[in-house]
């Protein structure tokens, strides 16, 4: 996994941050975030107010272990009870 912060990250620089909003305070939910590595990206970038979630706890222990704003929660349960808090929404 440790890798994939490093080889993923070009990826998604190229293919997800020229199309977020320019406010780097846009609230930001990566839905199956696994051990984070786009939401580190977003943090890198200066995005603020960014928000993980995947169902596998052991990545998110190791997205939180190198301090990325994840959690452990299912997709669509999570999306039912925080209606309009985004604004944007990646599923990866």
């Amino acid at each position: 996994m440790e890798k994939g912060y490093a080889s993923f990250a070009q990826y998604y620089r190229h293919n997800y941050l020229p199309y977020l909003p320019e406010n780097k305070s846009a609230r930001i939910l990566v839905i199956s975030c696994g051990p984070g590595y786009l939401v580190n990206v977003l943090q890198r970038a200066g995005y603020t107010d960014v928000l993980g979630i995947d169902s596998d706890s052991e990545k998110i222990a190791h997205a939180t272990a190198h301090g990325l704003s994840c959690k452990t929660d299912e997709a669509f349960p999570y999306l039912e009870e925080h209606v309009d808090a985004f604004d944007v929404i990646i599923p990866e």
